[in-house]
């Protein structure tokens, strides 16, 4: 799993001593795996279906992965989405992103709290 937390997934690294390439050995090379970033929005433009959209983008692949949760998950209640959409946003801040890339299946995104119980996991 791909701890995101706000900054860069660093892999790898060219971390030889002096000189470099010692014995005639290749260094590895810096690698960025991912660097990842995630949007919570509520969107009521339409007033009939409003929704909430979590977006996670990778800016070193520049994919965008999205999830909608519309108002019939929320008993069709807009009032209480809307509610619940600052209370979704509040608790996100205050977790550390987890991500699980599989090239050719979904994003798992977990978020999980300081003390490492995780709060919520999405497939987008």
């Amino acid at each position: 799993m791909a701890y995101a937390g706000g900054g860069n997934n660093n892999y790898g690294g060219n971390q030889g001593g002096y000189g470099g390439n010692q014995g005639g050995q290749k260094q590895p090379e810096k690698v960025i795996t991912h660097k990842w970033a995630y949007n919570l929005n509520y969107n009521t433009e339409n007033q009939d279906n409003p929704f909430i959209q979590m977006s996670v983008f990778d800016d070193v692949t520049k994919e965008n992965y999205r999830l909608q949760i519309f108002k019939n998950e929320y008993n069709n209640d807009p009032k209480f989405m809307g509610e619940q959409y600052t209370q979704l946003q509040k608790d996100l801040e205050a977790c550390d992103m987890a991500i699980n890339y599989v090239e050719h299946g979904p994003l798992e995104v977990t978020f999980k709290r300081k003390d490492g119980t995780t709060h919520s996991m999405y497939k987008l």
